[in-house]
């Protein structure tokens, strides 16, 4: 809404870092709790695939529609963490062209380094979740137990 707001304002946006940091320190953990459970989103949506063929049926509708793009369903879990990655482009971009000592500039680097702790745990908790799964299979991995 503060984004939305700031343009209603002036059509030049001077600055987004603050907007960004913000919303980092204080919402984007929901981020590594997502890559956390994203496997296991993956094995779920697998299995209904094989194992419920009206959803199955229904995904593939919903993926013929032209707001999907023909994307498939998998992309679409991908966007969150992709998101993330994104936004540390976009301050890293912002931060080169923002004048040294300013307050554009500190508001930059505060919301990178908050942005990228989270993109760095994020990324190293799906790592985690991968070699634990690797490692300890859940008995559901294995037919038959």
């Amino acid at each position: 809404m503060e984004l939305e707001e700031r343009v209603d304002e002036d059509v030049v946006i001077s600055d987004v870092c603050d907007i960004i940091l913000q919303h980092a320190t204080h919402h984007f953990s929901v981020y590594i709790d997502y890559v956390r459970n994203q496997v296991y989103q993956e094995k779920t949506y697998s299995q209904l695939m094989e194992k419920n063929p009206h959803f199955h049926a229904v995904l593939c509708r919903l993926q013929e529609l032209p707001q999907c793009q023909r994307l498939p369903f998998m992309s679409f879990l991908l966007l969150p963490f992709q998101r993330i990655t994104r936004i540390k482009m976009l301050i890293e971009n912002i931060l080169k062209r923002t004048e040294e000592g300013s307050e554009g500039e500190e508001n930059a680097s505060k919301a990178l380094d908050v942005v990228s702790k989270v993109s760095t745990t994020a990324a190293a908790m799906a790592c985690h979740v991968i070699i634990t799964r690797l490692m300890c299979p859940l008995p559901a991995d294995h037919p038959g137990m």
